[in-house]
């Protein structure tokens, strides 16, 4: 049976530094982490993902947004500069509601997109490398850390950079079809041949 959130440990959420934030357990939905792709508009290819908070955690959603009202200040000068932004027609929340996409895996939650033009470090419970985009996909569940900025350049509003990626737990797969292990039987007589291989290198910085 997949996991669920309510299945997993309650991973305190923190504040790293400033902006730089940590999430509690979130669930990740397109996942684009281990190649880079340009976006509709054809710009620069990055690496991202949705990160959708359950409306229950209110602890992430807290961070999430002091983090945001930080950014803004920082970026427009005073909380009434940066309020008066928000107010404008077409500022870009950063953080949205999924109970207003017509998609049954958002219901319940917020989410916010996150990218980077460079590679995200993703690793597992023990801060192990993830090299393979079958152990880190739409679906997973994961604490996600993330730099949020204000911007005012082409639009104006509140966005997420992607920087690290923690794999808490399997999730059932959003898109894509299928486990295959649900689709197939094993065959009798026949030796599997996948190899097995573990991970190296060293951990990334103190964080998770």
């Amino acid at each position: 049976m997949p996991n669920t959130i309510d299945s997993l440990p309650k991973l305190t959420p923190k504040t790293v530094s400033g902006t730089n934030i940590l999430t509690g357990v979130v669930r990740l939905s397109y996942c684009q982490l281990f190649a880079p792709k340009a976006g509709p508009d054809g710009g620069e290819p990055v690496y991202s993902c949705a990160v959708l908070i359950p409306k229950t955690d209110t602890a992430t959603l807290g961070i999430v947004k002091a983090a945001m009202k930080a950014a803004a200040i920082a970026k427009w000068g005073t909380e009434e500069k940066a309020r008066a932004q928000a107010e404008r027609d077409g500022f870009r929340k950063g953080l949205r509601d999924g109970d207003q996409r017509d998609d049954a895996a958002y219901k319940g939650h917020m989410f916010f997109n996150c990218r980077s033009k460079n590679k995200p470090q993703i690793v597992d419970t023990q801060r192990n490398p993830i090299t393979s985009p079958e152990l880190c996909r739409s679906g997973d569940y994961a604490r996600v850390n993330v730099n949020v900025f204000a911007f005012q350049n082409k639009g104006v509003g509140i966005a997420f950079g992607l920087n690290n990626i923690q794999v808490i737990a399997k999730g059932e797969p959003l898109a894509g079809g299928p486990d295959a292990v649900d689709v197939f039987d094993n065959v009798e007589g026949v030796p599997g041949t996948a190899a097995h291989g573990g991970g190296g290198g060293s951990d990334p910085d103190d964080l998770f």
